[in-house]
């Protein structure tokens, strides 16, 4: 995979590793534009292969990459020592628009899986706690982001409305649009961002409900 290391034991790791090309051909040429000092926030890395891609392509960059499943976690760190990446951070953490610690319900805990929702109380299947921080929050102990994702399934606006003072400084923000579409694309026009038609337009039908906002 462009010269990456990925270990794909399980069916999930392993359809991310084949469909990496054409999945997401947008979220590819957006990485590709970075500038090359860029620093790049990867909310719901999973195992790590934007925030992986990033790091290759962009060796002066720096990369953090936030993923609260367990198991998508260990193998992001894992990815990570494969390659030998000094300029990747992962971070096992939930991001919202809370600080604090919330129960985390996982949908599954097969590696390279996706889907969970941040709870007050424990509900049924897969339950644990975990930190939840706000961008807002390590945005005033971290380098600000210039560029950032968010691909939580479902979770991005209650992300979005943790980032508000964060927004000025980001140059272009890739958001998954599932749930509270009109808010997300107020809260971004608000803040001086416009859909972005030269990624928007490479969209595949698997990756219809991203959208890329940028700062012109």
């Amino acid at each position: 995979m462009v010269d990456i290391k990925i270990i794909a034991q399980t069916d999930w790791e392993q359809w991310r590793v084949k469909t990496f090309a054409a999945k997401e051909p947008e979220t590819l040429a957006w990485i590709d534009d970075f500038k090359d000092d860029a620093v790049f926030w990867d909310i719901g890395a999973n195992i790590g292969v934007y925030s992986l891609y990033c790091a290759h392509k962009h060796p002066k960059s720096i990369v953090y990459a936030f993923e609260p499943l367990r198991n998508n976690y260990l193998r992001l760190w894992q990815n990570i020592w494969k390659n030998e990446f000094t300029n990747i951070s992962p971070y096992y953490v939930a991001v919202g628009n809370a600080n604090g610690i919330r129960w985390f319900n996982a949908q599954t805990v097969d590696t390279g899986s996706s889907g969970g929702q941040l709870r007050k109380e424990a509900g049924t299947g897969m339950n644990y706690e975990i930190p939840v921080r706000s961008i807002d929050r390590m945005a005033e102990v971290m380098i600000k982001p210039d560029y950032v994702k968010i691909d939580t399934d479902g979770n991005e606006y209650d992300i979005l409305l943790g980032m508000r003072k964060t927004l000025p400084y980001i140059r272009s923000i890739l958001i998954e649009e599932n749930l509270f579409v009109e808010e997300i694309d107020e809260i971004l026009k608000d803040a001086g961002f416009e859909p972005d038609e030269k990624y928007n337009s490479l969209k595949t039908r698997e990756s219809d409900h991203n959208m890329i906002f940028t700062r012109f």
